[in-house]
């Protein structure tokens, strides 16, 4: 068996890994075609991950232009216990005020906030991004119990 193979996460294990409040790194295009990162919190509904964002904020803009995206979510400290899941789909942009406003709170309370009574403020002026993977690439080095 292949390294790459015995390290590979399970459906459920990426899924485990995906439910734990973690940053993802996302990277979406510019005009020009360079790559734009940003650390953003998600949420997951169904085989979707979702999050909010400021409507004009970069990461929107292209989104909107080209809704590629590709997005890292990693944990560890050593080569022996990294883990991380690498996705890549499409990213669709919702304005409904709803919609956004359930986002907002699932984000929140997901990573340990409370929202405050004026939640709707903390819609406004805000989107929410549905990102639709459509490749999954996962790792777990501690499947190697210290061996390389």
């Amino acid at each position: 068996m292949s390294s790459r193979t015995a390290v590979t996460m399970s459906e459920d294990e990426v899924r485990a890994f995906l439910e734990e409040p973690r940053t993802m790194a996302l990277a979406s295009h510019t005009a020009d075609g360079d790559i734009h990162q940003v650390g953003m919190w998600f949420g997951l509904q169904g085989d979707a991950l979702v999050m909010t964002a400021f409507h004009r904020s970069q990461k929107v803009v292209n989104l909107r232009r080209d809704p590629r995206f590709s997005g890292l979510i990693e944990d560890g400290s050593g080569y022996a216990d990294l883990r991380g899941v690498n996705l890549r789909g499409h990213a669709e942009v919702l304005t409904e005020s709803d919609r956004v406003l359930d986002i907002v709170r699932m984000v929140t309370v997901r990573y340990g906030g409370q929202m405050p009574a004026s939640a709707t403020r903390a819609a406004a002026g805000r989107v929410a991004i549905i990102l639709r993977p459509h490749h999954v690439t996962s790792w777990d080095h501690r499947k190697l119990a210290g061996g390389y």
